[in-house]
């Protein structure tokens, strides 16, 4: 409006002008119009490329869905273990267990939120397209009074004409919406979620209580003990047959010490390790082995002891049942029987020890005879080693004797020899002479 005003006060000088303007202005009007363009296209392009600026965020919401849902029935670690006893006599029953197992199939939803990895560009371009589209208004509007009337002139050379105020107004209109429209197109992709589906399995676990299984699964060949504490081992009572079931009679099986020392009324029995709520009652078996002992203490015997070992077993039975059915009279008996062996122990060790002093009259006896024969036996000797020695010194005498004579002899050889030579030399061996000589003087 206001251009047309200025330019209808002189209609000839303006209309030389805008037809000069026109033929100057449309190269650089061509040029702002090429420029617009590529602004607007690069808007175009990062927003479309801002649609593939996203990532995977946090995890928002996630749902699962039941498809279906499966039962297992599975054998359980413990067997079920029955015990029964009458007496002595134990019977042991034992089967699996069974438990329902439940597992289910579901389909699992996972949303997750979207972010963007670039949202400092696009807010950028938000920005810059506002800027844009309040520009170009402001251009379109004409706000800015182009051309500006003391500039109007015939000649005029000036590229800047309203025309192209209007044009690059509507370039700047347009890059503004592209921007604009990109960024918000950009920011609204991130309202919808990213969703990804997974199939799994879950184990809801055991079902109901543990009951035996059916048909039943007896425990066959499975080994049944018993396991004392404190005990070196387990007390083996047998196997289960094919039906699963053990009958033993406990009195013939489990040791007799055990059954009396163990420190509780009862013991737990295992079957394959296996404990379950059934024991074994000792008391009955000690009430057995009590009636066994004492059936072996042979008590008449020791009601008619001689000797003390008549008395043995029913000491034997005292100690193992002190508090027993027949202490009592296990008591009466020891107590008798102790008397009457005191009674002979004492008369025996009378005669014991008079056979002892009359052992010992004998032994001084002996051995005082024993000493008199040795000293006669002694003097014996001794006379008989003077009388050696006497022999022993007559043979020397003899023989000094003997031995003197034949030295005297000797000598008196010698001497005749001597003189018979005397005899012969002064005689100058005459031998008439020499003999005369050896007659006379050589004796």
């Amino acid at each position: 409006m206001e251009i047309a005003v200025g330019l209808g006060e002189n209609p000839k000088m303006a209309t030389a002008a805008m037809g000069a303007s026109v033929k100057e202005q449309d190269p650089p009007g061509r040029h702002r119009c090429l420029f617009g363009t590529r602004l607007v296209s690069l808007a175009v392009v990062m927003a479309l490329a801002g649609g593939c600026s996203y990532q995977r965020g946090r995890l928002v919401e996630q749902s699962q869905r039941v498809l279906r849902e499966d039962d297992q029935t599975l054998e359980t670690a413990e067997p079920a273990i029955e015990v029964s006893q009458m007496g002595s006599e134990l019977s042991v029953r034992a089967e699996e267990v069974c438990q329902v197992s439940r597992q289910q199939h579901v389909e699992i939803t996972y949303s997750y939120a979207r972010e963007s990895k670039i949202p400092v560009q696009m807010a950028l371009m938000g920005v810059g397209g506002v800027v844009a589209g309040v520009l170009g208004g402001l251009f379109v509007a004409n706000v800015f009074d182009f051309p500006s009337k003391d500039s109007v002139a015939p000649g005029d050379e000036s590229s800047l004409t309203a025309e192209s105020a209007v044009a690059g107004g509507v370039i700047l209109l347009l890059a503004s919406i592209a921007m604009v429209g990109g960024s918000a197109a950009h920011f609204i992709g991130l309202l919808p979620r990213d969703e990804e589906m997974s199939l799994e399995t879950i184990d809801l676990g055991p079902q109901g209580s543990p009951a035996p299984c059916r048909p039943r699964r007896p425990l066959a060949g499975a080994t049944v003990s018993l396991a004392p504490a404190g005990a070196s081992g387990p007390v083996v009572l047998g196997t289960l047959d094919s039906d699963g079931e053990l009958a033993v009679d406990a009195a013939m099986v489990v040791p007799a010490a055990l059954a009396l020392r163990h420190h509780r009324p009862f013991l737990p029995i295992l079957v394959d390790g296996h404990s379950g709520s059934g024991t074994l009652e000792l008391a009955p078996l000690r009430s057995h082995l009590d009636e066994r002992v004492w059936a072996a203490a042979e008590s008449t015997r020791c009601a008619a002891a001689e000797e003390p070992s008549d008395c043995e077993g029913l000491e034997t039975y005292m100690q193992l049942f002190p508090d027993g059915a027949h202490a009592p009279r296990a008591r009466s008996i020891l107590e008798s029987a102790n008397s009457r062996l005191a009674q002979r122990a004492a008369r025996l060790e009378a005669q014991r020890r008079e056979r002892e002093a009359a052992q010992q009259a004998e032994d001084l006896r002996l051995r005082q005879e024993a000493e008199r024969r040795a000293a006669a036996a002694e003097q014996q000797w001794r006379a008989e080693q003077e009388q050696l020695e006497r022999q022993r010194r007559t043979r020397e005498a003899d023989a000094a004797a003997r031995q003197r004579a034949r030295e005297a002899e000797a000598a008196t050889r010698r001497r005749r020899a001597d003189c018979r030579r005397q005899c012969a030399q002064s005689c100058s061996n005459d031998s008439a002479c020499t003999a005369s000589c050896v007659q006379h003087q050589c004796h």
